[in-house]
């Protein structure tokens, strides 16, 4: 969503995507609203061969009355009651796999270098990443003072320095390369 609508029209040098492990379970309803309490932000999902855009809390009632404490305590309690048990999910989360497939070709087509940020034991994103021609910038697992655990496993600050690290040589060599090809002196 954020490329298409704002990155796109910019025309980058360099497109940066940031895989994380949970993004096949965001990208389909019911994987999604089965893995546990969620938000109302619309999350692309593949649906008869197409992705569509839903919000992934069953009640949806108006943009400001979503986000309420109310409203997310009685999706909290539907999600509970709907959720899909492991055996059932599995193949929606196949499903996230393809709408991460089509949606990186979709950024691939567009201009700028690609470059993935993929943890080195993201085996299966690399690969898809790699197949689409991205760059692959890959990091080493957080170590625990790195997350915001035990609460949350996602990347403090220190966290995210850790992935600039793996990061920026990739993007400089993308950018040194775009130099290159600028360069009245050099073909194209």
């Amino acid at each position: 969503m954020l490329y298409d609508d704002i990155c796109r029209p910019l025309n980058p040098d360099v497109v940066v995507w940031h895989w994380a492990s949970n993004d096949p379970i965001n990208n389909d309803y019911v994987a999604d609203y089965s893995s546990g309490p969620n938000n109302v932000r619309p999350r692309p999902c593949f649906e008869n061969g197409q992705i569509v855009m839903r919000k992934a809390y069953p009640i949806r009632l108006h943009n400001t009355l979503d986000y309420t404490v109310t409203m997310k305590v009685i999706n909290g309690l539907m999600l509970k009651w709907f959720r899909a048990s492991p055996e059932e999910v599995a193949p929606h989360i196949e499903d996230g796999w393809k709408v991460a497939k089509q949606m990186l070709r979709r950024v691939a087509e567009g201009p700028g270098a690609k470059i993935a940020l993929v943890g080195k034991h993201e085996t299966r994103a690399t690969q898809m990443f790699a197949a689409a021609g991205y760059e692959i910038a890959s990091y080493p697992r957080f170590q625990p003072n790195q997350t915001c655990a035990p609460r949350d496993s996602h990347p403090n600050k220190s966290g995210h320095l850790h992935m600039l690290e793996y990061l920026e040589p990739v993007v400089r060599r993308a950018l040194e390369l775009d130099e290159l090809r600028s360069d009245s002196r050099v073909p194209n």
